[in-house]
């Protein structure tokens, strides 16, 4: 969660280097408050315990046992990725690593050796865009609505927020392509995807308009 400019943001670096977290520590600490995770599992656990309290998640790849794959990979399961953006540090400027980690949700990246400049630039970008994307996710709450329909519950969007987006009206994929919304609540409380809500739908449609075919066949 980004805190308002008031009050200080809550970096979380993971890193397996004892040296890299104290001078990343001392790079950062002034401007933010700073908790260390020794490895990938340390970095979970905490996310586990204390999600809320993070604004940002500094990310070593190359870390024994739990890697920084792993750990965006878990974010990606648990959907934490969405509400945590992610800092990667590579010991290189390795296009495929890169790549992988952007495909995994990561936001931005920084190597070694440290530049203190780059790194506190990086943050900084990293949390004002972020900033951004949750106030655009706060005032879409006010014309998204999750309403019942025959076949499941569905994103549904108002006019303004349709004509602003410039998608259908009604249209879930479309407004949830918008949103960048990647799961919702069914009417019983549990988690899904997007896509699979669009799976159960299909599934319903296609099994109404069997039925509506029999029926038309028989009279």
């Amino acid at each position: 969660m980004i805190k308002e400019s008031r009050e200080k943001n809550r970096l979380l670096i993971a890193d397996d280097s004892k040296m890299n977290r104290e001078i990343l520590k001392e790079i950062l600490g002034d401007e933010y408050i700073v908790t260390e995770a020794k490895d990938g599992t340390e970095a979970i656990e905490l996310l586990k315990k204390e999600e809320d309290s993070f604004s940002a998640l500094l990310l070593d790849l190359n870390m024994p046992e739990t890697n920084g794959y792993q750990v965006l990979e878990w974010m990606n399961e648990e959907y934490v990725i969405e509400r945590i953006p992610v800092i990667v540090i590579l010991a290189e400027d390795n296009h495929e690593n890169i790549e992988k980690a952007y495909e995994l949700g990561a936001m931005d990246y920084f190597t070694y050796p440290f530049d203190m400049f780059e790194i506190q630039k990086r943050v900084a970008g990293t949390l004002n865009l972020y900033k951004k994307y949750e106030n655009l996710i706060m005032a879409s709450k006010q014309v998204i609505y999750v309403c019942n329909s025959d076949y499941s519950r569905i994103l549904y969007a108002s006019d303004g927020f349709c004509h602003k987006f410039n998608v259908e009206r009604n249209n879930p994929y479309n407004v949830s392509i918008a949103r960048g919304i990647s799961f919702y609540i069914d009417e019983n409380g549990n988690k899904k995807s997007v896509d699979q809500w669009f799976s159960d739908a299909d599934k319903k449609m296609y099994k109404d308009k069997k039925r509506k075919s029999l029926k038309y066949n028989r009279n």
